[in-house]
């Protein structure tokens, strides 16, 4: 086992694209992490959502990310999923701020659609992200490694949110998981450029040489 371990490890950092872009990609997931225990909280305890309401703003959520998936699927194919990724990510990271302040009811259905349509198209462009970055002979192994991450964010995450919650309280949690978005976008904007900046310099050195 050990030996696998190491020939997995060996095969990842073979990659440095793959690993940079799981590096932000969790960081976005953590976000979504720390959202699940604070926004059921938010909504019965600062809103004082009734059982209709809650299932309201569910079935909102779940129409968006119906929506977001075929409209993200839509221009992806046409542009490519790039296009739709900063939009997603930052819709998703200022849902959370805008809730926070937000003390009116029938306003969440709206910011939840707004939630299940931004998810839906990240997820969608982070994939194709991935795709992008892993050999196309180790794509299972690639894709294990990514799940493995994503999952153990997920299962950190939440617990880390019911935790802040207890502290600092639910609106400045909401606030926190916007911030930990933010993280996220600007990791994936920092990287875009390195990646402009990287094959300016290489479409310069061709020029250079053929000089």
């Amino acid at each position: 086992p050990g030996g696998g371990i190491r020939a997995l490890g060996g095969l990842v950092r073979t990659r440095p694209s793959f690993i940079r872009f799981e590096l932000r990609s969790v960081a976005y997931t953590a976000s979504l992490g720390l959202a699940m225990p604070l926004l059921p909280l938010f909504y019965v305890r600062e809103l004082g959502a009734p059982d209709e309401w809650i299932g309201i703003i569910g079935s909102a959520q779940s129409v968006g990310s119906v929506l977001g998936y075929l409209g993200a699927w839509r221009v992806s194919r046409r542009r490519g999923g790039l296009t739709i990724l900063f939009p997603s990510m930052i819709a998703a990271a200022t849902v959370p701020a805008v809730l926070s302040v937000v003390g009116w009811l029938p306003a969440v259905p709206v910011l939840a659609l707004v939630a299940g349509a931004s998810a839906a198209g990240t997820q969608l462009a982070l994939f194709d992200q991935l795709v992008s970055r892993i050999p196309r002979e180790h794509g299972v192994t690639f894709s294990s490694v990514d799940q493995t991450i994503q999952n153990v964010a997920l299962i950190v995450a939440p617990s880390v949110g019911g935790l802040l919650a207890a502290a600092i309280g639910v609106r400045w949690s909401l606030v926190l998981v916007t911030l930990v978005g933010a993280l996220a976008v600007t990791l994936f904007a920092l990287d875009r450029r390195a990646e402009r900046q990287a094959r300016r310099d290489r479409k310069s050195t061709r020029l250079n040489s053929s000089h």
